[in-house]
């Protein structure tokens, strides 16, 4: 076979042993430089391939032994290359050193170099990270208890939570049934001031809605907890006016942990109040 060919097989041999590294950020040696490199360095000596290179990377140093030949002798070849990277170049060195296996011994040591331009470093700017919404603007960052928030003319604040208040609510009339299986009465005290011009009348029985981790939404009307105990009044409220008083949803004992009041005429949405 000739020393040609010899050279081809063992330059495929190299590419096939050898890992490809992809971390752009630190600029490693990939398997095409090394490959290069290596017959860069047989060339400069005038070295021919007897075996394929047994080749070992530890931390961007790259370490390759194989046989070769020159003018009829047989030469051990250790091949070390590494990598150097600056800001604004890519240094890659290679140091071929070839002992003979025949007497007289014979030493040689071929040095090189290969100097590239660094890439651009990346100047993508990082996305900002989205505003904060404000506190209750969603249901996942309400107002916390005793904040006040303003819908339609009213500035609204949940003054106290009782997040258990079945015996509460049950001893508020004997008539009251009990909460279904699994679920509990939920009692919360709101008090509401009329900012709108004239007068209005606040209705937080329809109003005054809850929803849980569950999304569903609590009616006071259709997840009734009968007779409760200083129910928020109804009765029409000029500027300025305050009213004060009770509401109350029948709710699963999950939901119960997590529950977030809102204001809904028509339909839910901001502000929402943090019933824990």
């Amino acid at each position: 076979m000739s020393t040609r060919m010899l050279a081809t097989l063992a330059s495929a041999a190299l590419a096939a042993t050898l890992p490809t590294v992809a971390d752009a950020a630190t600029q490693p040696l990939t398997q095409e430089t090394v490959t290069s490199l290596s017959k860069t360095a047989l060339k400069s000596g005038g070295y021919h391939l007897r075996s394929t290179w047994d080749c070992q990377e530890r931390s961007s140093r790259w370490t390759c032994r194989a046989q070769g030949r020159k003018v009829q002798r047989t030469y051990r070849l250790k091949l070390t290359i590494t990598r150097r990277s600056t800001s604004s170049s890519i240094v890659d060195r290679y140091r071929l050193v070839a002992v003979s296996t025949s007497r007289p011994r014979h030493r040689d040591v071929v040095r090189g170099r290969d100097v590239s331009t660094a890439p651009a470093p990346n100047t993508t700017p990082t996305p900002a990270a989205p505003p904060t919404p404000a506190a209750g603007a969603t249901r996942a960052n309400p107002l916390p208890l005793g904040a006040t928030g303003r819908s339609n003319n009213w500035d609204i604040t949940v003054v106290n939570v009782v997040p258990d208040a079945t015996a509460i609510v049950l001893a508020e009339n004997r008539y009251n049934d009990p909460p279904g299986p699994g679920g509990q009465f939920f009692l919360a005290t709101v008090r509401a001031t009329y900012t709108g011009p004239g007068s209005d009348r606040f209705m937080g029985s329809f109003r005054l809605r809850a929803v849980g981790p569950s999304a569903f939404e609590y009616r006071t009307f259709s997840n009734s907890c009968g007779v409760i105990p200083n129910e928020i009044p109804s009765a029409s409220v000029f500027t300025g006016g305050t009213i004060e008083g009770n509401v109350c949803w029948s709710v699963s004992a999950a939901d119960a942990t997590a529950l977030v009041m809102f204001s809904s005429n028509l339909e839910p949405g901001p502000p929402y109040w943090s019933l824990r």
